[in-house]
């Protein structure tokens, strides 16, 4: 059967950015602006050629193993669209002073091939292979501070975890082609429904998800996830917050949905506790957390445990009810892709000024710059928000568009202040040191000893 080159041409041009960004990397000697250029312009690339796809109908190739239809379409624009703001991201990071840029988007676009191949994997095999592709190089980006023993230690937990996880999932999918034979997802589910309530095959269909539950970060397989982005570079710690998870949720939905309908009286259940307890532990960790990075990874937890909720109606009898619940969960990783971006990017103009990403550093009352994030949080006088004028805070209430004082307010509030224009006609000499009023004192050393003054 011939392959369908234009149905997996997104991914052939984006990995083909990947070898020309290695390759621009080894031979340019401005590699560091040419490979972000370089890839920028592949992802404009790849996406041209998925809208080269749409209103094309369902393709299918490699024996019905990868199929792009309307869902593979979507999930392909939302994980080109993040790559798109995460290059953006990147460069900052890069202009910082890191000396691996090449390796550093070559590790990115990598990763991302295997999420644009995991919403078309049509069967347990390209599923794992897409999976993996996904884990391996994101193991190596969050490792890729290697002078910085907490991104060490992250990618380490993130390494140990993930191959833990990975070696359950592939028990588990062995398991279901013994009990079916096939590794089809489609043919799957007709077998599993002859198949009957066999326990054995329905604890390899929990493990087959346990597996998925590691990638979307959902509660208690989560551990990795706090260090993990703290150690991280933040456009490495976004695209794991929102890609990569978006990619877990484009395979689980397959499995939860496509392959094991027939057990869904099973894992429904499974996943409105798995649900519960996710929000519940995320929402109330990040309560406590000082770091932003960290208490961004405990919001995407919560956030996970949103998104499984759908999950929980998938053993409803009636089919639009599955539908609605599909298309839930679609509609809300859109909506949380980008605006969990937007925050990173916050982080990333933010972290240039202050490295420690620590909550305390938003506060306006310490940072009035508004790239200290004053002019988006902003600090509050008397019950009112403050708006940054000139360094200083002024009440946002008594001030209009283009910062005219509002009419109805006390004089002191509503008049502004007049600058002073310097005289013309007096042209300033030299100041003259002041005298003394009284006897000088010696100044006190912190440890209450006189310190002569300086002549």
């Amino acid at each position: 059967m011939p392959i369908d080159f234009h149905a997996i041409l997104p991914e052939l041009v984006l990995a083909g950015t990947a070898l020309l960004v290695l390759l621009v990397d080894l031979f340019v000697e401005r590699a560091k602006v040419v490979a972000n250029y370089l890839s920028l312009a592949g992802t404009v690339a790849a996406g041209v050629a998925l809208a080269t796809l749409v209103g094309q109908g369902t393709r299918s190739t490699f024996g019905g193993s990868f199929v792009v239809d309307n869902y593979a379409l979507l999930f392909k624009g939302l994980f080109l669209g993040s790559l798109l703001l995460v290059l953006l991201m990147s460069q900052r990071y890069i202009d910082a002073g890191t000396s691996y840029q090449g390796e550093f988007y070559f590790v990115v676009l990598s990763s991302f091939v295997g999420m644009l191949l995991m919403p078309s994997s049509r069967d347990l095999l390209m599923l794992f292979l897409s999976l993996e592709i996904v884990s391996a190089t994101g193991f190596i980006a969050a490792g890729f501070r290697k002078g910085d023993p907490r991104g060490n230690e992250g990618a380490l937990k993130f390494l140990l975890i993930g191959v833990l996880s990975t070696a359950v999932m592939l028990f588990g999918m062995s398991l279901v082609y013994g009990f079916t034979g096939s590794l089809q997802l489609g043919v799957i589910a007709e077998r599993l429904a002859r198949l009957g309530d066999e326990p054995a095959a329905v604890m390899s269909v929990f493990l087959v998800v346990t597996g998925f539950a590691f990638k979307v970060s959902a509660a208690p397989f989560h551990f990795w996830a706090p260090d993990t982005y703290e150690g991280s570079p933040v456009p490495v710690a976004a695209y794991l917050s929102v890609a990569s998870k978006a990619a877990g949720f484009a395979g689980l939905l397959q499995l939860t949905f496509v392959a094991f309908p027939a057990y869904s009286r099973y894992w429904a259940p499974a996943f409105a506790v798995l649900a519960a307890f996710t929000m519940l532990l995320g929402n109330v960790i990040a309560l406590a957390q000082t770091n932003i990075v960290r208490l961004l990874a405990y919001s995407s937890v919560a956030q996970a445990g949103y998104m499984l909720v759908p999950f929980a109606v998938g053993s409803a009898s009636n089919p639009q009810v599955r539908e609605e619940a599909f298309q839930a969960v679609l509609v809300y990783l859109l909506i949380y892709a980008f605006t969990n971006l937007g925050a990173f990017a916050v982080v990333t103009l933010v972290s240039q000024r202050q490295p420690s990403n620590l909550i305390a550093d938003y506060d306006q009352r310490q940072h009035p710059h508004p790239a200290g994030a004053g002019g988006v949080h902003g600090g509050h006088d008397r019950g009112r928000p403050v708006l940054l004028r000139r360094g200083r805070p002024q009440p946002l209430a008594g001030r209009a568009a283009g910062g005219r004082p509002c009419a109805g307010l006390p004089a002191g509030l509503a008049e502004p202040r007049r600058r002073r224009r310097p005289c013309r006609h007096r042209r300033p000499g030299p100041r003259r040191a002041a005298e003394p009023a009284g006897p000088v004192r010696p100044h006190l050393h912190p440890g209450r000893q006189p310190v002569a003054d300086t002549p």
